[in-house]
């Protein structure tokens, strides 16, 4: 069984997307039988998204110093649309796996499912600093392992919410679950 790996020489572009007219851009697996694993070496990022309208699915991100950043601009439409990592691995990050932000009136928004994180020194990190924004993570089914902090939340915006929510997820070998900060900055 061979296993398909793409290593990075350079960054990746941000994931744009063409508006919601044109539908959810889909990076997904083509394997059957075994994740490909992307090697994301010292790169600052390995996924940079920056659509509601998008969806990435089965794969090994190794190294890197954040697997997904996630900062996204309003879409100027009511919508509860939000970017989606399903069914990946996310190993051996230096800063952390996910790292979800935002300013201004941004709306970072990521539901990340049946997804493990492994071998990480925070595995989410949650950081606010909007002013009429939103920054919200939805995360069910999360299997984390050797994660020392497994969530880093920093409220220091004025927006109308940040949220983290995780349920139906397990961490072990980690030092802390949560930790939650708020800036002078909070309006909450």
């Amino acid at each position: 069984m061979v296993t398909a790996t793409i290593t990075l020489e350079a960054p990746l572009t941000e994931v744009m997307g063409m508006g919601p007219s044109a539908g959810h851009v889909v990076i997904h697996a083509a394997a059957h039988t075994t994740m490909p694993q992307i090697i994301g070496g010292s790169h600052a990022t390995v996924f940079s998204l920056r659509t509601h309208l998008v969806r990435v699915e089965g794969l090994h991100v190794m190294g890197g110093r954040v697997a997904f950043d996630v900062q996204v601009a309003p879409m100027g439409l009511p919508t509860m649309e939000m970017a989606h990592v399903h069914g990946c691995r996310l190993e051996a990050q230096t800063v952390a796996a996910v790292r979800l932000h935002g300013t201004g009136m941004d709306e970072s928004m990521l539901m990340l499912e049946h997804t493990e994180l492994a071998n990480l020194p925070i595995g989410i990190i949650l950081d606010d600093q909007t002013a009429g924004g939103v920054v919200m993570a939805e995360c069910e089914f999360l299997a984390m392992d050797g994660v020392a902090l497994g969530a880093d939340v920093l409220e220091n915006g004025n927006g109308p919410m940040s949220m983290l929510w995780m349920f139906r997820s397990s961490f072990v070998n980690g030092e802390t679950l949560a930790r939650k900060r708020r800036g002078a900055g909070s309006g909450r």
